[in-house]
């Protein structure tokens, strides 16, 4: 079943055949895994090349080692295309998953270093089953955005706020990704530990005619949700 005279190494081609058990659902989630002795049996190979296998899958959080029990594979996580520009909390409809929002501070008036010119603040959480899976801070251009507080709603999308009610037509995002330690604010809000790593992204909104308007970071939780991109030709 494995091929010695490929690149690949031999635990990591296990690694990609239990993976593709998971995904086709033949490995459904808490099912137990083979033994480390029955698995190096099936695979005829050593027990320590099954262990960088299954370590492998554990990093990438497929299965899970329960002590004095075994591995089983993990549940699998809700999946959110957050990177698409159809806003954040139209993503979550998009994949049917009820979003609760909570915000925070704003829309309050601050001056903005990114936009360099004064700004509309806010920032909300957003939580999946009680859950905190993203914190979100947002900056419109004031002088674009002059009746954005009357006109915000904590659960209305932001974008849909931005072209129904504004008649701006997004054109298109800039935005950059990063794996940060959190910090204390962001640990407390996101009920995660100090120096928990997190994915940081950064958005600049640029509309037709009108140049970048908003600017975003979202803090997301990867160990609670994975977020995907769909990419097309």
């Amino acid at each position: 079943m494995l091929d010695s005279a490929s690149p690949l190494p031999l635990y990591a081609q296990i690694a990609a055949d239990l993976e593709a058990q998971i995904n086709s659902g033949e490995l459904l989630p808490q099912q137990k895994l083979k033994s480390e002795h029955e698995l190096s049996r099936h695979f005829h190979v050593g027990r320590p090349t099954v262990r960088q296998a299954t370590e492998l899958l554990v990093k990438r959080r497929l299965v899970e080692r329960r002590r004095g029990s075994g591995t089983y594979v993990s549940e699998q996580r809700p999946e959110l295309g957050i990177f698409s520009l159809d806003g954040t909390l139209a993503s979550f409809a998009h994949h049917s998953l009820k979003a609760e929002t909570k915000l925070l501070q704003g829309p309050e008036s601050r001056s903005s270093s990114e936009l360099g010119k004064p700004a509309l603040y806010i920032s909300r959480l957003i939580s999946l089953s009680g859950a905190p899976v993203l914190f979100e801070e947002l900056e419109f251009e004031r002088a674009h955005f002059p009746s954005l507080k009357e006109l915000w709603n904590q659960s209305s999308s932001l974008s849909r706020l931005v072209q129904e009610q504004f008649g701006y037509t997004l054109e298109s995002a800039h935005q950059t990704f990063s794996v940060v330690a959190c910090e204390q604010e962001n640990a407390n809000i996101l009920q995660v530990p100090v120096g928990h790593p997190i994915l940081k992204v950064r958005r600049r909104l640029q509309f037709r005619d009108k140049g970048v308007l908003i600017v975003a970071h979202l803090y997301c939780t990867t160990d609670r949700m994975s977020f995907t991109q769909e990419i097309r030709p």
